[in-house]
């Protein structure tokens, strides 16, 4: 009730500001403020946290929010952040939002982040999305984004569509992203799609995200498909998701797979992997294992992963597990997981574990997962274990986990525990078959341990409480 026109703070922002400070000690920070060492003054502020404070004392603290140092600015950030501040200092807060530190303008911008604000000062930061200062403008921008505005103030919001800088435009978009906007305002966002500047189509693209989009407004974005910019190619793929798309912009989607710029492969192949694709288009996809690119080719590994496969498709997808690059073998392996494979694709798949390659050995647990190993291949995998990678090695284990393990390769594991790398070491498993019928090698290297926890990991866990 000290203040007549104050805004509360937002509920996520706010703290309790109960605790009283005796006046002697009150005195005694007050006098530590005025101090010329910066340190001294951080430390003073951090002081009245949480405590309450006397209208001219938050107003100082005000005045060392803008002081220029980083440590002050910070301190004084904690001291003012939910804390209820009249309508003169907000507005002081709002000006240092374009201080020539960065460090001050971002304490000052983390101050008002969401505070409730009266109209006349959001209609102030509103202003600052034009501002020269770029920096200052998406301070403001960020202000603004995810904040419930009466018409009025997005009103001049709009008006910045129109404005010959696109950067400006982009901050107004930014502020409009996630609303729910009218017909008119939806018109003039559709517009800004032949946009002359990449980053304003670009921006546009992400406020028509959440909006109903209409066959008119859905034949322009398919038109950015040929945009030069990938972001913005990138961009109208991520709108035709979940929508039902002919059969000859699909095909279109499969040249996208091609795209130099693998943010464009990457939607064109989360677009296709989601949709029932026609014959043709999928023996165009098909195709494209072929490409002499590795991204491409993984790309359309991806796309025919959760696909239907004829057992022709199946038998050239299998015979690029001899592929040079292993990021192409590992997305085979993605491809055939869960799916039934005779005995001779099974040994292939054992075969690529000597490429010793952690996304390899990963892509084999998968497949591997839930079959029956014969003891050659349990050695083969336990070979992998002194590998130099920790990933490799994590891969190896959880092929190795729930069997019945031979005698030396049981051994390797329990070496295992001596691990330098904690990643491998809580891998292993919390229970190992104790059988009396061992060889007194196997028994030496368990010495008298259960096994219900590796005796480094319970040493991690008592370190951790």
């Amino acid at each position: 009730e000290a203040f007549r026109g104050v805004r509360q703070p937002g509920p996520a922002r706010a703290r309790a500001v109960t605790r009283q400070l005796p006046d002697s000690v009150l005195s005694c920070v007050v006098d530590l403020l005025g101090r010329g060492d910066p340190v001294v003054v951080a430390s003073a502020l951090l002081a009245l946290e949480g405590r309450v404070l006397p209208s001219d004392l938050v107003a100082r603290i005000v005045e060392l929010l803008g002081h220029g140092d980083t440590a002050i600015a910070a301190s004084a950030r904690l001291v003012l952040e939910g804390r209820v501040l009249p309508d003169d200092l907000l507005e002081r807060i709002i000006g240092l939002l374009g201080h020539p530190d960065t460090a001050v303008a971002a304490s000052a911008r983390l101050v008002l982040d969401g505070r409730e604000l009266p109209d006349d000062l959001l209609e102030r930061i509103v202003t600052l999305l034009a501002n020269p200062d770029r920096a200052l403008a998406e301070r403001a921008a960020s202000l603004l984004e995810n904040r419930d505005l009466p018409d009025h103030l997005l009103a001049p919001i709009v008006a910045l569509l129109a404005d010959s800088d696109p950067l400006v435009v982009w901050s107004a978009l930014s502020v409009l992203e996630g609303r729910d906007l009218d017909d008119e305002i939806l018109s003039r966002i559709v517009e800004l799609l032949e946009h002359g500047d990449p980053l304003v189509v670009w921006s546009a693209l992400s406020v028509l995200e959440t909006c109903e989009l209409d066959e008119e407004i859905l034949s322009k974005i398919v038109e950015l498909l040929e945009h030069e910019s990938p972001e913005v190619v990138a961009g109208a793929l991520g709108l035709l998701e979940n929508r039902d798309l002919p059969d000859e912009l699909l095909a279109r989607l499969v040249g996208l797979l091609e795209h130099e710029d693998s943010s464009v492969g990457h939607g064109a192949r989360s677009l296709l992997a989601v949709t029932d694709l026609p014959g043709d288009v999928l023996s165009q996809v098909v195709d494209v294992l072929e490409h002499d690119r590795p991204p491409v080719v993984a790309h359309a590994l991806g796309v025919l992963r959760d696909k239907n496969l004829t057992d022709d498709v199946r038998a050239r997808i299998i015979n690029l597990l001899e592929h040079e690059d292993v990021t192409v073998v590992g997305h085979v392996l993605q491809v055939l997981e869960g799916r039934d494979l005779p005995a001779s694709v099974i040994s292939r798949v054992i075969g690529s574990l000597e490429r010793r390659d952690p996304s390899i050995v990963g892509g084999a647990h998968s497949v591997l997962r839930g079959r029956h190993l014969a003891e050659n291949v349990l050695h083969r995998i336990g070979g992998l274990l002194g590998h130099g990678s920790p990933s490799v090695v994590v891969g190896a284990l959880e092929l190795l986990q729930g069997r019945d393990l031979p005698p030396d390769v049981l051994v390797r594991v329990v070496g295992l525990l001596s691990h330098e790398e904690s990643v491998v070491v809580w891998r292993l498993p919390e229970e190992l078959p104790a059988d009396p019928a061992r060889s007194a090698e196997i028994r030496q290297a368990l010495g008298t341990h259960a096994w219900r926890c590796p005796p480094q990991r319970g040493r991690q866990r008592s370190a951790s409480r």
